[in-house]
C-alpha cells in the first residue's frame, strides 16, 4: 500500500501511478526504480518473479485534500491504477 496526496487534478493522479509502478507490459509508463534487488527475498521470490508481480500487489491510494480535488474526485478516482481515494 502506498498513499500520497493529490491536490487538484487527474494529471497528478496519473503521475502518482507512474511513480509507483515498475515499467513492464501492463505499465509501460511506469517510472518506479528497479532497485528491488533484495525485495523479492522478503516475499520468497527471486528478483525477476518479484518484478513480474509487484505491480499487481501494490495498492495505490490518493489522498484528496482540497475543495478543487473534491470537485474532481470522479475524474481522479477513474485514473487507471488508483485503487482508493481517501477524502479529507
Amino acid at each position: 500500500m502506498i498513499c500520497t496526496s493529490v491536490k487538484l487534478y487527474q494529471e497528478q493522479a496519473v503521475a502518482v501511478v507512474r511513480g509507483m509502478k515498475y515499467p513492464g507490459k501492463r505499465w509501460p509508463q511506469g517510472r518506479r526504480g528497479c532497485g528491488a534487488m533484495f525485495a523479492g527475498d522478503n516475499f520468497n521470490q527471486d528478483g525477476r518473479r518479484y518484478l513480474e508481480t509487484a505491480n499487481d500487489n501494490v495498492l495505490v491510494i490518493v489522498q484528496i485534500e482540497s475543495q478543487q480535488g473534491l470537485a474532481n474526485v470522479e475524474e481522479i478516482s477513474s485514473t487507471d491504477g488508483i485503487g482508493m481515494c481517501f477524502l479529507l
